[in-house]
C-alpha cells in the first residue's frame, strides 16, 4: 500500500515538473517576415549569436522534458545564411578539418538553399555540418541529435 501510495505521488509531481529548454517546433523562416524575427526565433534553439545579412532556415526540435520521465531533446536545425564576411572564421567548428565536399542532401527543404550551390570548403564534425563560400560570404550550417 505504500509503495502504491509513493507511486503515485511521484507520478503526480512529475505532472507539474517543467522542463527547460524551447518548446518542440517544426518551423521554416519562410514563416516569418523580417530578418530580426528570423535571427530571434534561430537563437531560441542554436548556443551561439551571429550577425547575418540574410538568414534561412529549418528548424526541428522536439522538447522531450515535459514529460513524467523528462527525456534530451531530439533536433535538426539546418541553415543557409549570408554573413558579414569578417564573421566566416566564427562558423569553423575547432578541430575539423576542411575537405572539398560533403553529403549536401540535407539542404533539400532548406529556404535559400539555392545560395549555398557554390559551397567548396566543408567540415564535417560530430552532429555538425558546415559549408563556407568565402567569396560570397555564405554558410551553410547543420546540426542534429536524435
Amino acid at each position: 500500500m505504500r509503495n502504491t501510495i509513493a507511486c503515485a505521488l511521484i507520478a503526480c509531481a512529475g505532472c507539474g515538473l517543467k522542463g527547460h529548454g524551447p518548446e518542440s517546433t517544426d518551423t521554416s523562416s519562410e514563416s516569418l517576415p523580417s530578418l530580426a524575427d528570423r535571427s530571434a526565433f534561430l537563437e531560441r534553439y542554436v548556443t551561439f549569436r551571429r550577425s547575418y545579412r540574410e538568414l534561412d532556415f529549418h528548424v526541428r526540435y522536439r522538447h522531450n522534458g515535459n514529460r513524467l520521465v523528462p527525456g534530451p531533446s531530439d533536433w535538426d536545425i539546418r541553415v543557409v545564411a549570408t554573413v558579414p564576411r569578417e564573421d566566416l572564421g566564427a562558423w569553423v567548428p575547432d578541430g575539423v578539418p576542411a575537405t572539398p565536399t560533403a553529403d549536401t542532401d540535407w539542404l533539400n527543404g532548406v529556404p535559400g538553399r539555392q545560395h549555398a550551390r557554390q559551397v567548396s570548403e566543408w567540415y564535417v564534425g560530430q552532429r555538425v555540418v558546415v559549408g563556407i563560400d568565402r567569396a560570397r560570404a555564405v554558410v551553410a550550417y547543420r546540426t542534429w541529435k536524435w
